[in-house]
């Protein structure tokens, strides 16, 4: 009778390996999770993002069209809305964001080139429910006659939050588009 190896089991490994492959899975799951649920939290950032981008254009589209708003006789306030309406139904796909501010502004003053939005500039701003907070940009200052068009801004600040839960982080960002102004020629 062949004597066996005190190091040998029945399934033919050494002792104290086989529970080895359970205690590197064990040790592997947490970075293979955190890796699963980064990859989630950026893909759903990136598609916020676009969205963010896509409520903006809408935004500057409508303040571009609607500009001092003669012949129809819209003062500032009713303009803005209309814009701000456009901007909120637009984000309305946000997965995990919501917009907390939109910004209405003058893009070329002072020799802006970059338009980018600046409380420097004249604007006007409302909260995440269009409620106007900020008012300084007013609609007679939207001129539409080329070639001096106004170029209007519309700068959607809006705030993301993951949707995993792990390691809970909230952001604050915000999207811009700029466009000249231009009647609708119908």
């Amino acid at each position: 009778m062949p004597a066996s190896s005190p190091r040998a089991t029945d399934a033919g490994r050494p002792r104290g390996q086989s529970g080895q492959s359970v205690v590197e899975f064990a040790r592997a799951v947490p970075a293979l999770l955190t890796m699963l649920f980064g990859m989630l939290n950026i893909g759903v950032l990136i598609t916020d993002k676009v969205t963010a981008g896509y409520a903006a254009r809408q935004g500057a589209r409508l303040a571009a069209q609607l500009g001092s708003g003669s012949p129809s006789g819209l003062t500032t306030l009713q303009i803005d809305q209309n814009i701000c309406q456009a901007v909120l139904a637009s984000a309305a796909n946000f997965a995990y964001a919501a917009v907390s501010e939109v910004d209405i502004y003058q893009a070329d003053v002072g020799g802006s080139t970059t338009g980018t939005f600046s409380t420097a500039l004249p604007y006007n701003s409302y909260d995440g429910s269009c409620n106007q907070t900020h008012q300084g940009f007013l609609n007679t200052a939207r001129n539409q006659v080329p070639p001096n068009e106004t170029s209007i801004g519309v700068n959607v600040k809006w705030r993301y939050t993951t949707p995993t839960g792990y390691q809970a982080l909230s952001l604050t960002l915000s999207d811009y588009a700029v466009l000249k102004a231009a009647p609708v020629l119908g």
